[in-house]
């Protein structure tokens, strides 16, 4: 700014003096010529009224008249006759020069005025100034005087005021900028102060203040810029503060929160909205319909209203949301300016529902079966069967089997309950796994023995212990091996063992029983699952038993696995890590 100030007030000073030496120099040029036209226009005169007295046409000639008075009046004089013939001549000889009827000056004179004229002379080969001044008092004039002087003494004045005004120009220019300098500067200062301090403010530094105490308009600039600048200080630090809380509540919230411009582009979004939808990159400023990959999600989002919809996504992978749309207006209502989106991940929830309706009817109807069995034997017998000795015997063992299932069934459910909500805390006790085994033994021996089922136990040595709890741990095994048992043919084998490896035990049951299919794997832990339900109530299974293996392992941190094949017998592993 100083640069352009400095160099626009030596532009405009500079065009200023050069018109001014311009029109000075043309001034003086006129003065000059017209008090040179005056002195010539006198000594015209002077002289027309000496030779009207003494004029004789026929006289030889006046050239030594006027060369004598030439000298006196430092001028070319020149003498013509009426008829334009020249008959005087001081600076040549009268005789040599041409007719000057025709001059402009010698015409004018003619007529009573007094001629003047400026022109090139052949004669002289030089600009020349020519005044003509009639001899006598009226026509016919007698003859006519013209005086003429060069004007090269003008053009060595013009020179020289020339070089005056190029000097008086270049010391003006020289002071002027000197004054000019120190002007901008002045003027510059507190203005480059005020640039210097609004960057700062700009990169940041908002308690940076001006400090002037100018009296002019700068000083209520700079008071004024002041005012502003603690005013934004104060806002910055209300919007930073009010931005901190807003970013803490967003990103403490479960929820993901999306929100739009009347544009339907992003302004905000919280880290649980990035998770729930995959998003790798950042989607400030992007068009909902560049980020979204579902047409519903799309459709509620530029509809700009107020919602409230469950919508299945299937990216990044296949949830269950609940949107709920708030559209931004302004203070009358008219003008929509935006969009606030909260998505709810409900897919637990409706994993958890439908798990539970499941589990409800399933219980409902594992229930009913040896209910409905128990009511129908105890009303046969009270409508008269309990007096044969025969059928009552058997009606009674059939409701005593019933109420054993219900017990076992219920006792499942109590246990499976009993695992789940039971702290992890609670399950950190070393267990040795050896000793478990003994006591399986002697459960399970008199099952296996009933088949002729070769039941085998492989302990490890030296004794290998885990995390959990001995009663769980025995239970795992217990209905591992029952399992096994039950789905094993007579004359049938089955191996439990332990195995330590690389820090972790495996707990193996293996059997050649009659196997599972491939496609039934991946439900079998699930609660009441059967692969052949016939078969498994015929054998007084509860359909949870496996769900109670993967509860507990799953609180020891472990994990389970199955390898089986129709006809040739099924391997479940449990892995888990070894308590030191």
């Amino acid at each position: 700014m100083r640069r352009k100030l400095l160099v626009s007030f030596l532009i405009v000073l500079s065009i200023c003096i050069s018109i001014i030496g311009v029109f000075s120099m043309r001034l003086s040029r006129q003065i000059y010529l017209k008090g040179l036209e005056d002195n010539l226009i006198s000594n015209g005169k002077l002289m027309a009224g000496m030779l009207n007295d003494r004029y004789d046409y026929n006289k030889d000639n006046y050239d030594d008249l006027a060369t004598e008075y030439s000298k006196i009046l430092n001028s070319r004089m020149t003498i013509i006759a009426s008829d334009g013939k020249v008959i005087g001549e001081s600076e040549n000889s009268s005789e040599n020069m041409e007719n000057h009827s025709e001059r402009l000056e010698v015409k004018e004179a003619m007529e009573g005025k007094v001629g003047i004229s400026y022109r090139h002379s052949t004669t002289e080969n030089m600009d020349m100034l020519y005044v003509a001044v009639p001899v006598g008092s009226a026509k016919p004039y007698k003859a006519v005087i013209r005086l003429s002087v060069p004007l090269t003494y003008i053009k060595s004045i013009q020179s020289h005021l020339l070089l005056n005004v190029l000097l008086a120009v270049a010391l003006g220019l020289m002071i002027s900028f000197i004054t000019a300098y120190l002007f901008v500067r002045r003027l510059t200062k507190p203005i480059n102060e005020m640039t210097y301090i609004s960057t700062s403010i700009a990169q940041g530094r908002y308690d940076r203040r001006i400090s002037m105490n100018y009296k002019d308009e700068l000083g209520v600039l700079a008071r004024s810029f002041n005012d502003m600048a603690e005013k934004l200080e104060r806002t910055i630090s209300d919007l930073s503060d009010k931005k901190n809380k807003l970013e803490a509540i967003l990103k403490s919230m479960l929820s993901g929160v999306i929100a739009f411009d009347a544009k339907s582009k992003v302004m905000l979004a919280n880290p649980e909205a990035y998770s729930i939808f995959g998003f790798k990159k950042d989607i400030l400023g992007k068009h909902a319909l560049e980020i979204f990959r579902n047409t519903k999600l799309e459709d509620v989002i530029l509809s700009h209203k107020d919602e409230d919809k469950e919508i299945d996504i299937d990216y990044p992978e296949k949830r269950v949301i609940r949107v709920k749309t708030a559209a931004i207006k302004d203070e009358e209502g008219s003008q929509n300016l935006g969009l606030v989106m909260v998505i709810h991940d409900i897919t637990e929830i409706k994993n958890l529902e439908d798990m539970r309706s499941e589990f409800v009817a399933n219980v409902s109807h594992e229930l009913k079966t040896p209910l409905t069995s128990i009511k129908g034997f105890a009303e046969t017998l009270r409508n008269g069967a309990i007096n044969d000795d025969s059928a009552r015997d058997k009606f009674l063992d059939i409701i005593n089997i019933e109420a054993d299932r219900l017990s076992r069934l219920i006792n499942d459910i109590l246990l499976l309950s009993d695992i789940e909500n039971k702290p992890k805390e609670i399950l950190s006790e070393k267990v040795d796994v050896n000793k478990v085994i003994d006591q399986v033994k002697d459960i399970m021996s008199g099952a296996a023995l009933l088949k002729n089922i070769k039941l085998e136990f492989h302990k490890c040595e030296p004794p290998a212990y885990v995390m959990g709890e001995h009663d769980l741990v025995k239970q795992l095994l217990i209905n591992l091996t029952d399992n096994a048992v039950k789905y094993t043919p007579e004359a049938g084998r089955v191996d439990v063992s332990v195995i330590r490896k690389d820090d972790n035990v495996s707990i193996e049951v293996r059997d050649n029983g009659i196997g599972i299919s491939k496609e039934h794997i991946p439900r079998l832990f699930e609660r009441f699952y059967r692969v052949d339900k016939s078969r498994s109530r015929a054998l007084g299974g509860t359909g949870l038993g496996l769900a109670i293996v993967k509860h507990i392992v799953v609180s020891m941190n472990g994990e389970i696995n199955v390898e089986s094949e129709p006809g040739k017998g099924s391997r479940f592993t449990v892995k888990v890590l070894e308590a030191k």
